[in-house]
């Protein structure tokens, strides 16, 4: 589990440095370039989707619903977050900040949903819980992470 997510990880940072440096190399191009703003909005899109998972997590507990379903429901949250986040009034919406966020909420939720970190903080469990099935462990993250990159990467078609 964590050999994947960090080679996934810096795979995605790869990509995200490498547009930062053409951005910074082309001014005026819609790559843009990094600035305080990309990250205020990635922590801003890392705090909702944490709080509507957490939300997850309550129902799963309270109403007994199925893991399938919110699992689902937390899909439905990780892929027009980006778009929510044009309304945000500081935010400029480029190639660069787009991958840069995706970057910076991947990493901190690998870091939260790791096992190990799940282990340790009761909150990261609780959180986790809303996307564990049963039939999918104990390579739940795997999935998660390679479901969020073919989400991501099939936004554009």
């Amino acid at each position: 589990e964590l050999r994947f997510i960090l080679l996934s990880l810096a795979f995605l940072w790869t990509i995200t440095l490498s547009l930062a440096i053409a951005g910074h190399t082309t001014q005026g191009s819609d790559i843009g370039t990094f600035s305080r703003a990309i990250f205020i909005e990635a922590g801003v899109l890392f705090v909702a989707e944490l709080i509507w998972e957490t939300v997850l997590s309550w129902v799963v507990l309270r109403f007994n619903m199925k893991i399938n379903y919110t699992r689902k429901l937390g899909n439905l949250f990780k892929v027009p977050k980006y778009f929510a986040a044009d309304f945000l009034p500081f935010y400029h919406s480029t190639m660069l900040s787009m991958f840069a966020s995706l970057a910076l909420n991947q990493t901190l939720f690998c870091l939260i949903f790791y096992r190990k970190s799940r282990e340790r903080v009761p909150f990261f469990s609780f959180v986790f819980l809303s996307q564990d099935r049963r039939e999918g462990r104990p390579d739940t993250l795997i999935f998660q992470v390679t479901e969020y990159y073919a989400f991501f990467h099939l936004l554009p078609i």
